[in-house]
């Protein structure tokens, strides 16, 4: 017969496995944002062609004359910070698939004494 505390213990199992999943999708989403955002910051390709002269798209776009590659410091600033909430959104679904790990083991203990104390 389930106890309530069997009960609480399934339910904490499901909202584990849950927020581990969410917080995994957040940092694959802001992974994948932050991704997208570095190689237009750095690449900086133009979306139509322009009719416009090289010395005007260099001063229009920021880069450094001579460094057909460039990235301000406000956008390497910008892309360390995304890099480090995708790093604490890993963080925490770690931390939600140890919680996960730790009721599953829990729920089989309690499976195994019931089915040893169950003729």
């Amino acid at each position: 017969m389930p106890r309530a505390e069997d009960a609480g213990l399934v339910r904490a199992y499901n909202r584990n496995v849950s927020w581990c999943r969410f917080w995994l999708g957040v940092s694959l989403a802001i992974a994948t944002l932050t991704f997208t955002f570095a190689v237009d910051q750095v690449f900086d390709v133009p979306i139509e062609p322009l009719e416009v002269s090289d010395t005007e798209q260099k001063s229009a776009s920021g880069n450094d004359s001579g460094d057909p590659i460039g990235f301000s410091d406000m956008a390497a600033l910008l892309t360390l910070t995304l890099i480090g909430i995708a790093g604490l959104c890993i963080g925490l679904s770690a931390y939600f698939k140890v919680l996960y790990y730790r009721d599953d083991a829990a729920l089989l203990s309690i499976e195994r004494d019931g089915q040893e104390a169950t003729p």
